[in-house]
């Protein structure tokens, strides 16, 4: 599924911006699924669904849960586990090998799958949003 990426081709139509920015106002509120559809007269139309997302203000996440989060979406890019840990150090928060693997465990697990992995062999870890 593509990733919505509003913001790439800048516009200087205002009523397109305002659109857009209040587009990603809404969506950016909703805790729940979304299904956003864009539609033209010449290339048809393509419907996105944004899935539920937890992100690192969840009150019902761990705080090492939080960490991840807020380093995944910070980063913008899949990470290995050894690069997350990397990047979780960068930021200040030393936790245990066994902290993350258990928070990513619950994070792709039974917490509305907020971060998912690329493969079987799980070789990398990214916001479920990302596809």
């Amino acid at each position: 599924m593509p990733t919505p990426t509003p913001t790439s081709k800048p516009t200087t139509d205002p009523a397109r911006e305002a659109a857009i920015e209040a587009l990603l106002a809404f969506v950016a509120r909703v805790r729940e699924a979304v299904l956003v559809t864009v539609e033209t007269a010449r290339q048809g139309s393509v419907t996105f669904r944004l899935p539920p997302l937890a992100t690192a203000g969840d009150g019902n996440l761990t705080e090492v849960e939080r960490d991840i989060l807020a380093v995944l979406e910070a980063h913008g890019q899949r990470l290995t586990k050894d690069q997350l840990k990397a990047k979780l150090l960068e930021a200040g928060h030393d936790w245990s090998d066994s902290a993350i693997e258990h928070s990513l465990a619950a994070l792709t697990g039974s917490k509305g799958r907020p971060v998912n992995k690329r493969d079987a062999r799980g070789r990398d870890y990214g916001l479920a949003s990302w596809g």
